[in-house]
């Protein structure tokens, strides 16, 4: 729809209606027939398309049909044109699925996180590696990464990592595979198999380390020993069959038990065949020294600062430590308040918790909605929203979101509504600019105008 420019003799003015001048006698325009029906028509057709019969009372109808046409939405797949690289979306954060070629100089030196290749030009590749594939996965802020690094060329197979550190220093490690490392020809720490004829040093009797004790040791430590069990022998008693025949007159004898077993409890199997009602009854015995503390009615764990259910892991009075120090250890805690998820790696010493992240509810993942205008908030900053624009009409008509991002905004994605000026047909091509963590700009169809219309994704933190 456009002004009727083509019809003469309406008064239009700059391709614009205008209102009579009586001071410089300039005419009021006039609204021709035809174009006052092609309006009409094209609001019908909006009508329509909503499925709403016209009503010439009611002045609220184009409305409902556009909320209604808006509503439905506008299938992904039925919009043209749409770009195939990160490129074509404008997206400069993202990782492309095709590694970047030979990079000269440091891969340090890359500012964002890059999937690429290094060669003879690249200064600082693994010096067991002259060439392959990388990944460098760059901290968000300051100078600490993480580098991944395959060799690609003859030689054996190497696949490396190192961790950058704040000041720029590192060191290039390799994995252990079946091509570098044969662990069927090393002993077992545990209970190593020796074959042939081991030796090892004789160690001087009455030593009482940890060190290996070969035939020769121990025959003189057994030579020793008799010979002083034999001396200590020689100062005892001759065998007997009584204490008295020992010569022990503070002990108790046979008959004295007895008397004093008598007023005890028999033995029993229960806790009530001892008559104790204040302990836990081990209602479902499991093997393996395996608990399960199972309640008749209800089964309650309570305490006045700090409940926990943990797994590899146990508190000593002091420090949380580990049962496996090969395995990772976690444990829920009812703290605070709050339930919180606290995560170590596997390790020796004392358990020094690597995550203690608050588990996500309704009360810390939130989800608002209005008017078509939805935001989504996790505890870990992560913020989504979605809402409709229209087009920016100048490089300063900024479109704001309706919620700013505290930190940053990672990306806005647009697609173009139906509603839009030319419908599905005459528009191609949208543009997004100037994002920041308030405001962007948008157009469609390569230039600003105020006829765009957008259903927008904005993710951020």
């Amino acid at each position: 729809m456009d002004f009727p420019k083509s019809i003469p003799n309406i008064g239009l003015v700059g391709g614009r209606f205008v209102d009579e001048n009586i001071g410089t006698g300039q005419p009021g325009s006039l609204i021709p027939a035809q174009w006052g029906n092609s309006v009409t028509l094209e609001i019908l057709s909006v009508l329509a398309a909503a499925g709403i019969v016209p009503d010439e009372l009611k002045t609220d109808q184009l409305a409902e049909a556009i909320s209604k046409i808006v509503a439905s939405g506008v299938a992904w797949s039925s919009i043209t044109g749409k770009p195939k690289t990160l490129e074509g979306y404008g997206i400069t954060d993202g990782i492309s699925s095709k590694p970047q070629m030979g990079v000269v100089g440091a891969i340090a030196d890359l500012p964002i996180t890059t999937l690429g290749t290094y060669a003879s030009g690249t200064t600082d590749k693994p010096p067991a590696s002259s060439g392959g594939l990388f990944l460098r996965m760059r901290y968000p802020s300051g100078n600490t990464a993480f580098d991944i690094v395959g060799h690609v060329g003859g030689g054996n197979d190497i696949f490396g990592f190192r961790r950058v550190l704040p000041d720029g220093s590192y060191a290039w490690r390799y994995t252990w595979h079946d091509g570098n490392f044969d662990p069927t020809s090393k002993a077992n720490l545990a209970s190593p198999g020796f074959t042939g004829q081991p030796t090892a040093p004789t160690p001087p009797i009455g030593s009482n380390y940890l060190v290996l004790a070969n035939t020769e040791f121990v025959t003189k430590a057994i030579s020793s020993y008799a010979t002083q069990v034999n001396q200590a022998l020689a100062g005892k008693a001759d065998k007997a069959t009584t204490l008295a025949g020992y010569g022990i007159s503070d002990a108790y004898t046979k008959a004295s038990l007895d008397t004093l077993l008598n007023g005890k409890a028999a033995k029993a199997t229960t806790l009530s065949g001892y008559g104790i009602s204040d302990a836990i009854r081990n209602s479902n015995p499991l093997p393996g020294g395996s608990i399960d503390i199972h309640g008749e009615t209800y089964a309650f764990l309570s305490s006045p600062l700090e409940s926990c259910l943990a797994q590899n892991c146990y508190w000593n009075g002091t420090n949380w430590v580990r049962h496996n120090t090969a395995a990772p250890a976690v444990c829920i805690a009812a703290v605070g308040g709050a339930v919180v998820l606290r995560t170590a790696p596997a390790g020796t010493g004392s358990i020094v918790w690597a995550n203690s992240d608050p588990l996500w509810t309704s009360a810390n993942a939130t989800l608002t909605s209005s008017a078509g205008t939805g935001t989504l908030r996790l505890p870990n900053g992560w913020i989504q929203q979605v809402f409709e624009v229209t087009e920016s009409t100048g490089a300063a008509d900024h479109r704001y979101f309706p919620v700013s991002f505290p930190n940053e905004c990672f990306g806005v994605f647009p697609s173009l509504l139906s509603t839009t000026a030319g419908g599905y047909a005459n528009n191609i091509g949208l543009v997004v600019g100037d994002v920041t963590k308030d405001r962007f700009l948008i157009s469609a169809g390569g230039n600003f105008s105020p006829e765009g219309r957008f259903r927008v994704l904005a993710i951020g933190r």
